[in-house]
């Protein structure tokens, strides 16, 4: 929402989600669970630390009316994509979404052995939960196609990271070809 209407390019967005829709949908086919996360933000939620990560002078925050993901706005809404009934939606407020302990607490319930990380941007929200899962001693990987940035220069830069690092990329198509010859 608010990256688009700020002149960012979206389009790379527009076709993971389009890939993003086909793998949730093989993965309901075969059980696989699939948890929502949506980012929040507001001058209840936003410590002072936060409002100020990106002001050099130290001085007065960053406005609360120019908060990306404001709660109740269509930053903060899910984009091509939505929950059905029964599965879990996280609400978080920074980065990773380890950062909810709601989160954490769905992924020990559903004590799966590994995890696929999706997502906008790549090289925030993405890379971020996708660290934290390893430093949780969790296996991660990441979907390369359901992910995006507003560059290719900063998705290609941050996979090679996450690939170097923290575990592996899979092509959605992959996914949803083993989850095929599983059954």
């Amino acid at each position: 929402g608010r990256a688009a209407r700020g002149g960012r390019d979206v389009s790379a967005v527009d076709l993971a989600v389009k890939r993003l829709s086909a793998t949730i949908a093989a993965a309901r086919e075969t059980g696989v669970p699939v948890v929502f996360v949506r980012t929040e933000h507001g001058a209840a939620l936003d410590s002072l630390a936060w409002r100020r990560r990106f002001d050099a002078r130290l001085s007065e925050p960053n406005p609360v009316d120019n908060i990306n993901c404001a709660t109740g706005s269509c930053g903060a809404e899910f984009y091509g994509v939505e929950p059905v009934d029964g599965e879990a939606v996280v609400t978080k407020h920074r980065y990773s979404a380890f950062s909810s302990p709601e989160f954490r607490d769905v992924v020990r319930k559903l004590g799966r052995p590994s995890l696929l990380m999706t997502g906008v941007a790549t090289e925030v929200c993405v890379e971020n939960t996708m660290r934290a899962a390893v430093d949780l001693d969790l296996l991660a990987s990441v979907v390369s196609d359901c992910s995006a940035t507003y560059s290719a220069e900063d998705h290609d830069a941050a996979l090679a990271v996450l690939v170097r690092s923290f575990g592996p990329a899979f092509q959605s198509a992959q996914l949803i070809d083993h989850w095929a010859a599983a059954e």
